[in-house]
């Protein structure tokens, strides 16, 4: 990332792409589900092998046919920012929720991932946010919830992608795995109280007066004085 302690990311254009003659954008929510070769992700600081793959282990949380891949150079001793770049068509639009659920795969015992958002040319590169998270699981898939909640920068246009994995760390040899990167949606009312063991009865009332669809919009501006059963 130039302009900051990170190397510098190329600037790329993913485009739009044709899948069975119809053009789709490549946009949040990430799958990787499109034909491999649809995908352009550059990776750089010592990231190689930075491509979409079928699924090498398609069990537990993601049964998807296909990933994105990424492995080290441990070979590249001096540059410590491996990661990879994917180009948004659409901006990511954190008006509808400030947290990205990213599942990942790492053969390592913990790992620090972090997930970052840059406006286009990453031109400032202080116009971008990032988060890290550890993961808990070794050789096995979990999801990772990265909350942006409160950043300066979250209302900026950001059309690129980043992921690192042990950024700042020295690079290994090891191989790891990211898919169905999504934006989570702010919870509704409805939401809310449907989660809640609290408000079984209030529920049951939503239902049967049919608010619960009218409180189950995401677009109202809506404040609830929520009795609860007791």
């Amino acid at each position: 990332m130039s302009g900051d302690t990170f190397g510098p990311a190329p600037a790329d254009d993913a485009g739009t792409i044709t899948v069975q003659g119809t053009e789709a954008a490549i946009e949040l929510p990430l799958d990787f589900e499109f034909s491999p070769s649809s995908y352009t992700i550059i990776g750089f600081g010592g990231a190689q092998n930075t491509s979409v793959i079928p699924n090498p282990d398609p069990s537990g949380i993601n049964t998807s046919g296909q990933v994105w891949q990424q492995t080290q150079d441990a070979a590249n001793m001096a540059e410590l920012f491996a990661g990879a770049v994917i180009d948004l068509n659409t901006p990511a639009d954190f008006s509808v929720g400030s947290t990205v659920n990213m599942d990942v795969w790492t053969p390592q015992a913990v790992t620090e991932v972090t997930l970052r958002f840059e406006v286009a040319g990453n031109d400032p590169a202080t116009a971008g946010m990032q988060r890290t998270v550890n993961t808990t699981a070794q050789n096995a898939r979990e999801t990772l919830r990265f909350d942006f909640s409160g950043d300066p920068t979250i209302g900026n246009e950001f059309v690129r992608e980043v992921v690192f994995f042990n950024l700042d760390l020295q690079n290994t040899d090891d191989t790891f795995y990211a898919d169905n990167i999504e934006i989570v949606p702010f919870p509704t009312v409805f939401g809310i109280v449907e989660a809640s063991a609290d408000h079984n009865t209030l529920e049951a009332a939503l239902n049967a007066s049919g608010l619960n669809a009218v409180t189950d919009d995401p677009e109202a501006d809506l404040t609830l004085f929520a009795p609860t059963d007791a």
